[in-house]
């Protein structure tokens, strides 16, 4: 939730049922799967989950990061052109 947050420059709050519904559906949907790795063990906590996308889960990134480069690209040309 700080993550959001911080990444968002404060601009996004996300309580825990909004993050850990997200992202159960996430997993169900196999976009992403619990990791093995610790980021830092001295400051990991038993409780701390962490994820890393699937192969399936980076595909799908790959397409909205197309699908919203997309949008920008029709917004700044209207942008351009007075519309």
């Amino acid at each position: 939730m700080k993550q959001v947050e911080a990444d968002s420059q404060g601009k996004v709050k996300m309580g825990p049922g909004t993050l850990y519904g997200s992202m159960g559906r996430i997993m169900d949907a196999g976009l992403i799967r619990e990791s093995d790795k610790r980021v830092d063990p001295d400051m990991d906590d038993e409780r701390r989950i962490y994820y890393r996308l699937t192969s399936l889960g980076r595909e799908a990134l790959e397409a909205e990061l197309k699908r919203y480069r997309g949008v920008v690209s029709v917004a700044e040309g209207r942008l351009a052109y007075g519309r």
